[in-house]
């Protein structure tokens, strides 16, 4: 049967590299298959008239639909045909592909009634969707065709089928499976076939994408003679040891130096990222010196392609190799000089019967010099394997460096133990410090290569016992070892009678101490590296720990004595850990101290235990209190003090420390394993909060109270402005006072030591002070008042704490840290008030003794308590109240600090109604006491004109607060004339004409002077009376108003008056007063 099969979905591409000149044949080869098509149809048009002999009608009606429908197929592939490329379009499209760079498999066979369609594919991908939505367009033509030719074949059940029509179904089945074909080449050219490679830099050097290479620059060793083989020890007496080991096994000294080119890594980014590369053999460096600006030349650093990696994403990893010789003579410039040698990495890919070169971008090689230095003990905190600096280099007492000498091993203590039952491997406690010269961060001196990082570089470790003996009976003390340690494991043996070491382990190995040889070497097995160790075997390895000891620290004066109890050395170290009786642990083991003193031991990074002698790591002492006798347990006693308590308390957010001390083996280092014990102290420290108030003396929601000057007596003055700060706390006892509430439990802090005020007590106590939110406040504006320009300060800001370190004394400071009562803040005694610091003047002062408040009487002082009226006060001290314990010591209290505001004695408040009328005889006249209203800071009012009838029983105020001067400010009156502001206009600046004067009480003008009053006499509550309060109004004397020039309309005037009492002159008083028009001027 004739069939069409259907294209797949083509993945769309970048660019083809197709021979143009196959487009040309198959464009012939299209109108040769359409003439062999045509010749088909010819000879199914001949079959078919014969079969209309044979057949009845309807098998006729079923052929000529089958001709029709063939026919109909033939005119749409001719319709086809007429899009096929022309020449000229195929010339044009020479230049179009030029720069593709990949190839299209090659394309053969031959193409049916599609072939343009396909053709059309080759030249854009554009093409290929519409060839196949030309399939799809067909479907029904071609399901026709299908259906015509089974009918035809089922008419013609006699009529052979002819070679045409067979031919013809043949090649449709091989154009399909070609077109599957192609499309399986495409998508393996679009996802495996590599285009390009893009460097993935590590680093730049001035700019430029580089990669850093490690070279290995050494100095390998040679073996000496020497005639010294023979050495002391550590002991005391020292015991001689002879080498008897050949010195050519042992002593070494610098040979020459040489270079390693290891094998390094570049990294590509590979597009498309599944991109495959057949072989390593495919791959190859592309380098060259380069100067910025002129001139590119061969490089001078061979770039060897040494293995390939490549990734599922996307990037391929390609091991590369330099020349070695070219490293050892320094042949390469880094960029120093402007000079670089760059590299790329090249591809060769198979495209089709062609080779093409994918090249990538090229990069930078900075080569830096990597060297080792020492064989050492591996630290235990290797970040990256090699990016650590290494840990007590420079340390003399247990290096993490082995002896390089054979004789610096023999005169010092073993580096190593090992257990005599047991085995060490030194492959797993070994390192190489090397230094790295280079321009990067990964710069440094005796940098760590763990155990086979230095194999990169072609280095190997190598392990040997080195021979000798010890003491007047010659003991060949590495024979207790098995003699074969090249893979790097010691195992402790035991020796027969004739001193052949045995494959048995035995306690007579016990306190031997082989000696071993290291070495590291290099690819020609010449010596780079040697280190020495000498190996301690002992009856038990390492160390035991107990479970940890914890116990509270209550914070105090006193310090305190932290035991441990019998129970807790029972269970935990007898039982638990030792495992033995009392007696046993006795007859074995020992305290470790020095003059009573137990040692502090800490566990340094390399797992090590070091004795403490840095005073700054030792918290308090600790002493075994022993009892040898009976069966009683001895016991720990960690004495801290109270300094050792606040830098536990302050050095950790948990106020934890745990300390080591030790039990250590009577007979010995090698026989007992020590015990370490963990004691851990968590400081505790108590809170309190201020109480208990007494509602009534506090103000605004119960956080201010109020400072003010006694209240009235008979033949009283306010002179002495002194205030009790207790006042405001409820009776303690038979007093009132502040209260605490420290936490319970505390010796050093408790009610009975907060309850007495003092300035500094060795029994404790509390104290007022001056807080440090004193210090620079600015007075501030409120209402029509401006700001006074004044600010208030103190003498200190900060605390001192018992290290002599300040602090702000908040809650949390306080509590963090142990601050003196009687230093800083604390001692605030002064309050200072001034435009500036250097200017600033006392204005009040607490008597820590009492708990008194005085504010002090000068003219700063005066001026800022008058500035405010007291129903607005502003002038406002920070009070502090510290709890302290006999040593000092401040409790971290809550609501410790609090406002108090200094009230104005008495105010004098404008009444509204003040009436001049112009024009009047001898001038118009008010009472100046008729103007202003006086009242104390009780708000009692001296005349209350608002009682029915008026009430004149506190008029004698004015004696008590001993109100003595009234004076007008005649040339500070201000207007509101011809609509200037009141505010700000002055009279003077308007009229000449209007004039304004103060009068005394027989009518003499003393403007500028004002009047002096005394009012004495009334300085008593009796004298409270309507003929007092007329005499004093009588004596603060009239305003006058005259106008001697032409008639006025009606205006305002403010008048300010000074008022001046025992406490100076009310600031910023005023009265506002009309001036009516001209009598009979209306």
């Amino acid at each position: 049967a004739l069939m069409v099969g259907t294209a797949g979905t083509f993945t769309s591409c970048k660019d083809y590299d197709d021979d143009i000149e196959n487009l040309d044949k198959k464009t012939s080869d299209l109108n040769t298959q359409l003439t062999t098509l045509q010749s088909a149809l010819d000879a199914a048009k001949s079959d078919i008239a014969a079969a209309k002999s044979a057949a009845d009608a309807a098998k006729e009606a079923a052929a000529t639909a089958k001709a029709e429908a063939i026919q109909a197929a033939v005119d749409k592939v001719n319709e086809m045909l007429k899009d096929a490329p022309s020449q000229e379009a195929l010339d044009a499209l020479k230049t179009q592909i030029s720069a593709i760079e990949t190839n299209l498999a090659t394309i053969s066979g031959t193409v049916d009634a599609n072939a343009a369609a396909i053709a059309q594919l080759k030249i854009q991908m554009v093409a290929v969707e519409k060839y196949k939505e030309l399939i799809d367009a067909n479907a029904e033509e071609i399901d026709k065709i299908n259906v015509a030719i089974t009918a035809i074949n089922k008419a013609m059940e006699d009529v052979a089928t002819t070679a045409d029509v067979k031919a013809i179904d043949d090649k449709v089945t091989a154009i399909a499976a070609q077109i599957s074909s192609i499309n399986d080449g495409l998508v393996t050219l679009l996802t495996k076939e590599l285009r390009s490679l893009v460097f993935y830099p590590e680093l730049y050097v001035g700019g430029i994408e580089a990669t850093e290479y490690e070279a290995m620059r050494y100095t390998y060793k040679k073996t000496s003679t020497t005639t010294e083989i023979e050495f002391y020890d550590e002991h005391s007496p020292a015991v001689k040891c002879v080498i008897t080991e050949p010195v050519a096994n042992w002593n070494y000294v610098d040979d020459k130096k040489d270079v390693f080119a290891p094998i390094d890594t570049v990294k590509y980014h590979m597009n498309p990222s599944s991109a495959l590369i057949d072989k390593l053999a495919d791959l190859s460096f592309v380098s060259r010196e380069t100067e910025y600006i002129t001139r590119a030349n061969d490089s001078k650093l061979k770039f060897k392609v040494e293995n390939m990696e490549q990734k599922k994403d996307g990037f391929i990893s390609v091991g590369y190799s330099l020349d070695k010789t070219v490293i050892y003579d320094k042949k390469y410039d880094n960029a120093e000089k402007g000079e670089a040698s760059i590299f790329a990495l090249s591809a060769n890919v198979k495209k089709a019967d062609k080779d093409t070169t994918i090249t990538s971008d090229y990069a930078m090689a900075y080569i830096s010099e990597v060297t080792p230095m020492a064989i050492a003990y591996k630290s235990n905190d290797l970040v990256d394997g090699r990016v650590n600096t290494a840990v007590e280099c420079s340390t003399a007492n247990n290096p993490d460096e082995l002896w390089t000498s054979v004789k610096d091993a023999i005169t010092h203590a073993p580096t190593l133990q090992v257990a005599y039952d047991e085995s060490i491997d030194l492959k797993k406690v070994l390192a190489t410090h090397y230094d790295w010269n280079t321009e990067t961060k990964n710069k440094g001196t005796h940098k760590i290569w763990p155990y086979g990082a230095e194999a990169k570089f072609g280095l190997k470790y190598d392990f040997a016992l080195i021979q000798y003996k010890t003491g007047n009976n010659v003991t060949s003390d590495s024979k207790y070892v098995q003699q074969d340690i090249t893979s790097g494991v010691i195992t402790p043996s035991i020796v027969n009678e004739k001193g052949e070491t045995l494959n048995q382990q035995g306690i007579s190995s016990v306190g031997k101490r082989p000696l071993i040889r290291v070495r590291v070497l290099d690819n020609q097995d010449r010596v780079v590296l040697v280190g020495y160790i000498k190996l301690q075997i002992i009856k038990e390895a390492g160390y035991k720990i107990t479970d940890e000891f914890p116990k509270d620290a209550k914070f105090g004066c006193d310090g305190v004595k932290l035991d441990l109890t019998w129970a807790e050395i029972s269970y935990q170290l007898l039982e638990n850990t030792a495992t033995q009786s009392k007696d046993e642990f006795d007859a074995l083991y020992k305290f470790t101290q020095n003059n009573s003193v137990g040692t502090q031991f800490e566990l340094t990074s390399s797992n090590e235990w070091k004795a403490i002698t840095d005073a700054k790591k030792i918290y308090g002492e600790v002493e075994e209190v022993a009892d040898p006798h009976g069966t009683t347990n001895t016991i720990l006693r960690w004495t801290l003090s109270i300094s050792d308590m606040q830098r536990i308390y302050q050095e950790s957010d948990s106020h934890s420390k745990t300390i080591y001390v030790r039990y250590e083996s009577k007979q010995g280092e090698t026989a007992n394993a020590p015990i370490y014990m963990p004691l851990k102290a968590t400081v505790l420290k108590p809170v309190g909060a201020v109480k208990t108030k007494i509602a009534e003396y506090w103000y605004e929601n119960g956080t201010t109270t109020r400072l003010n000057v006694a209240y009235p007596k008979d033949d009283g003055n306010t002179l002495q402005y002194v205030v009790e700060l207790d006042q405001v706390w409820e009776v303690v006892g038979d007093a009132n006072k502040p209260q605490f509430g420290p936490t319970a439990g505390f010796a050093s802090y408790t009610d009975a030591i907060f309850a007495k005020q003092a300035a500094n007590s060795a029994a404790g106590g509390y104290k007022y002070f001056f807080a440090a939110t004193n210090d620079e406040y600015e007075l501030p504006a409120t209402g029509t008042l401006a700001k006074p320009g004044y600010f208030l300060y103190v003498d200190n800001t900060k605390a001192t704490d018992i290290f002599a370190k300040q602090y702000d004394a908040s809650y949390d400071n306080t509590l963090e840290y142990a601050l003196k009562s009687d230093q800083g803040v604390y001692t605030n005694t002064k309050l200072y008030a001034g435009k500036t610091r250097a200017a600033k003047v006392e204005i009040a002062e607490i008597n820590q003794a009492t708990g008194k408040i005085t504010y002090k009487q000068n003219s700063t002082s005066e001026f800022l308590l008058n500035y405010y009226g007291h129903s607005n006060a502003q002038l406002v001290a920070q009070i502090g109240v510290v709890p302290y314990t006999p040593c000092a010591i401040a409790m971290a209290t809550q609501n410790s600090v609090y406002p108090a505001k200094f009230l104005r004695p008495i105010d004098a408040n404008p009444v509204e109604d003040g009436e001049f009328t112009d024009a009047e005889a001898n001038g118009s006249k008010l009472n100046i006491a008729d103007l202003f209203h006086f009242s104390d800071w009780r708000d009692k009012k001296f005349v209350d004109f608002d009682a029915d009838p008026v009430d004149y029983s506190n008029a004698w105020l004015f004696a008590y607060y001993n109100v003595k001067q009234v004076k007008v400010l005649i040339d500070k009156i201000t207007t509101d004339m011809n609509g200037h502001d009141i505010n700000n206009k002055l009279l003077s600046q308007v009229s000449t004409k209007v004039k304004f004067s103060q009068l005394n009480p027989s009518g003499a003008d003393v403007t500028g002077t004002g009047v002096t009053v005394s009012f004495a006499a009334y300085n008593k509550q009796s004298a409270g009376t309507k003929a007092t309060y007329d005499a004093i109004k009588a004596a603060m004397g009239q305003i006058k108003y005259e106008n001697n020039g032409n008639n006025v309309g009606t205006f305002k005037v403010r008048i300010p008056v000074e008022f001046t009492y025992d406490w100076g002159v009310i600031q910023k008083v005023w009265v506002d007063c009309v001036v009516k028009n001209t009598i009979g001027n209306n």
